[in-house]
C-alpha cells in the first residue's frame, strides 16, 4: 500500500535526501543496503531480528522506480540510463521457497472444522457470509468489501468485480512531499476505488456457475431491504460491516491465530482464504491457467506458487512427452 511506499521513501530521504539526484551513486546504494540488512525492526514479531532481504529488496525497488520515472520524457529529471540502484548486488531473496504468506486451510482438516464451527458461533452479521463468498469466488478481501448492489445483476446472472474498498489511497502530496490520502464521508481513510489490482477495469463472475453464491446474495438483498423498512439506512455495499475484530476472534477461538500474533505476514490472515481457494482447485487437477483466471491474475507467474500442490501434473506431463515423442521418432 501507499503507506509502505511512504515508509521506504522516508528511509531513503534520511540516507540520501541531502544529495542532488545526479550525485547519488552506487556507493550510497550499497551503504544503504548494508545498513538496512543490519537494522533491527522497531516492533512486530520480528523484534530483535534484522530486516529481511525481501524487505531490503523492496526498499531498493522503490528508489529504482523513482530513477526510472525521473527519466521519462515528460520529466527529464534524471539523465538517461542513470540508475545507481541497478549497479549493486541486491540481497539474495529466498525465491525458491514458498511465499511467506503460504498458509492454507486444508479440506478435511481439524483446522477447517474448527474454523467452520466458530464461524457458525460468531455474533457478526456478515462474517460467515463474507468468508463463504470470498472462499468460493476467490475474490480479494478489498474486492469483496467494495462490491455494491448495483454491480450484482440477478436478471443477467453475473457479478461485476470492478472496484475495491482500500485504505490509504493517495490523491496527491503536500508541500513536504508526503502523501495526501483520500477520505470517506466519515473522515476515515477507507474509500472505494475503481479498477482491479491487475490494472483491469473489471471482471465478471457468472452467477449461474455459482448457485450457492447467488442464493446467498438473494438472502442478503432481502435482509438489507427488511432492515431499511425497519428504519435502517439503505445499504449500498453487499457486505457493509467491518469483520476484522470478529475474524480475529474466530481465529483465536478455533486455535488458528496465535495468541501473541497480529496481522503479520507469517500468520494466518484473511488473504490466506484466497490461497486456500486456489490450492483446493489445483489439488483437484484444475489447470494453472484456469486457476489464474479464477483468481483474476494477469499472468501465470502469480499463480505458479500453487503448482507444488499437485505433483501429478509432472507425472501427466512426463507421460504425454514419452508417448508423443516415441510415437513420432520411435522407441530407443
Amino acid at each position: 500500500g501507499a503507506s509502505d511506499y511512504q515508509y521506504a521513501l522516508d528511509l531513503w530521504e534520511a540516507a540520501i535526501g541531502h544529495l542532488p539526484v545526479d550525485q547519488v551513486d552506487a556507493v550510497h546504494c550499497e551503504q544503504f543496503k548494508n545498513d538496512q540488512l543490519k537494522r533491527v525492526p522497531r516492533s512486530g514479531k520480528t523484534k530483535n531480528k534484522t530486516i529481511s532481504p525481501k524487505s531490503v529488496n523492496n526498499y531498493l525497488s522503490v528508489l529504482s522506480k523513482c530513477f526510472e520515472w525521473g527519466q521519462l520524457a515528460a520529466n527529464k529529471w534524471v539523465k538517461p540510463g542513470n540508475n545507481p540502484v541497478k549497479l549493486i548486488q541486491w540481497p539474495i531473496n529466498r525465491k525458491n521457497k514458498a511465499p511467506e504468506r503460504s498458509e492454507v486451510v486444508h479440506r478435511g482438516s481439524d483446522q477447517l472444522a474448527a474454523l467452520s464451527e466458530q464461524l457458525n458461533l460468531s455474533e457478526s452479521r456478515d462474517l460467515k457470509d463474507f468468508v463463504f463468498f470470498c472462499l468460493i469466488t476467490g475474490v480479494r478481501q478489498g474486492e469483496g468489501y467494495g462490491l455494491t448492489w448495483d454491480n450484482v445483476n440477478f436478471e443477467e446472472n453475473y457479478i461485476r468485480i470492478g472496484q475495491a474498498l482500500r485504505r490509504n489511497v493517495p490523491i496527491g502530496v503536500d508541500e513536504d512531499g508526503r502523501f495526501i490520502y483520500a477520505k470517506n464521508e466519515n473522515g476515515g481513510k477507507r474509500v472505494i476505488t475503481k479498477g482491479l489490482k491487475n490494472d483491469d477495469e473489471f471482471r465478471d463472475i457468472p452467477l449461474d456457475k455459482y448457485p450457492s453464491v447467488k442464493k446467498l446474495l438473494i438472502k442478503r438483498k432481502a435482509a438489507a431491504a427488511e432492515r431499511q423498512i425497519a428504519g435502517g439506512k439503505a445499504e449500498d455495499r453487499v457486505f457493509p460491516q467491518d469483520i476484522k475484530k470478529a475474524w480475529n476472534k474466530v481465529l483465536k477461538r478455533a486455535g488458528i491465530r496465535k495468541n501473541d500474533a497480529g496481522n503479520k505476514v507469517d500468520d494466518f490472515v484473511f488473504h490466506c482464504l484466497r490461497h486456500s481457494a486456489a490450492t483446493w482447485q489445483v489439488q483437484d487437477g484444475v489447470p494453472l491457467f484456469n486457476v489464474s483466471n479464477f483468481l483474476g491474475h494477469k499472468n501465470l507467474q502469480s499463480v505458479a506458487r500453487y503448482a507444488h500442490w499437485d505433483p501429478s501434473q509432472h507425472e501427466r506431463s512426463a507421460a504425454v512427452a514419452e508417448s508423443a515423442v516415441t510415437a513420432a521418432l520411435g522407441a530407443i
